[in-house]
């Protein structure tokens, strides 16, 4: 690595402000996907950081933010959540994708059906509880999360999604997140909740990309938080022993919501990956 790249990677991995370049590719293009119950505006802080210069798409999925949600009586898949996203990336030769909780196993199941247009791959906290299943350790977290579908589920049939919703955010959050959200946060994630319950058997229903992101000739990045839930904490256990290739961070003090309520951690825990993994642009290495 020469000597201009060195430095602009020390800058990106050092730089608590939003003055470093956070990618070293300044024509790159990234996707974000965002957590159950959540949008693509959960991503407004690194859409932000990466600039104007690049493709971006911080996509809504099924039945969150602006997308409508899932028209057919078949279950969801996956595939269903990422499909629509192909084409972007077509377009654009591939990206980074980058995801978080249910965002982040949509993103391991695009990269492994079609790791020809994955640049690199960062997850924060993927939801991947299909992982879960098929693990025999891990049958008291998987219960624990098939136990809040099914409340959801229960309260959707009762006509209070409300309810729902409020397990929700308290299980995911480890601990009474619901009473500080706003009103008009409360009726947001209310309304997720129908498509929240779809990604479930969606997640329930798919199997274990293991082989295929392990064969991903691609940067992997694994971010969870030290101070996350039990079924987030054992999928990151999971990925770290199926994926050896992988780099796996633990982040101090994040819980599961950290590219939220901690963005700028995570976006430093990306710059640090992304300038570690990457090669330098032309210009820079006739520097």
């Amino acid at each position: 690595m020469n000597d201009a790249f060195s430095r602009l990677a020390a800058a990106a991995n050092e730089a608590a402000d939003d003055t470093a370049p956070l990618l070293p590719g300044p024509h790159e293009p990234v996707v974000m996907l965002h957590s159950s119950a959540a949008s693509g505006r959960q991503w407004r802080a690194l859409l932000a950081r990466l600039g104007t210069r690049r493709p971006l798409l911080a996509s809504d999925l099924l039945g969150h933010g602006a997308t409508p949600a899932w028209p057919h009586a078949r279950p969801l898949t996956l595939a269903d959540e990422f499909e629509p996203l192909l084409g972007w990336l077509q377009a654009h030769g591939g990206g980074h994708v980058v995801g978080h909780s249910y965002g982040g196993a949509v993103a391991m199941a695009l990269a492994a059906a079609r790791p020809d247009l994955v640049l690199s791959l960062s997850l924060y906290e993927p939801a991947a509880l299909h992982w879960l299943a098929a693990d025999p350790g891990c049958t008291s977290e998987y219960e624990g999360c098939a136990a809040l579908a099914a409340f959801g589920r229960r309260a959707l049939r009762r006509g209070r999604p409300d309810l729902g919703a409020a397990r929700f955010v308290d299980f995911w959050a480890g601990g009474p997140a619901w009473a500080t959200l706003a009103p008009e946060q409360r009726a947001a994630v209310t309304a997720c909740m129908p498509s929240v319950c779809r990604q479930f058997e969606a997640l329930r229903t798919a199997r274990p990309e293991r082989e295929a992101l392990l064969r991903l000739a691609r940067p992997v990045l694994v971010m969870s938080g030290s101070a996350t839930v039990a079924p987030a904490r054992r999928i990151a256990q999971l990925l770290q022993r199926a994926l050896p290739q992988a780099e796996h961070v633990v982040l101090p003090g994040l819980g599961h919501m950290g590219p939220i309520t901690h963005p700028h951690v995570v976006q430093r825990a990306l710059a640090r990956h992304w300038w570690s993994t990457a090669r330098p642009p032309m210009a820079l290495r006739a520097a």
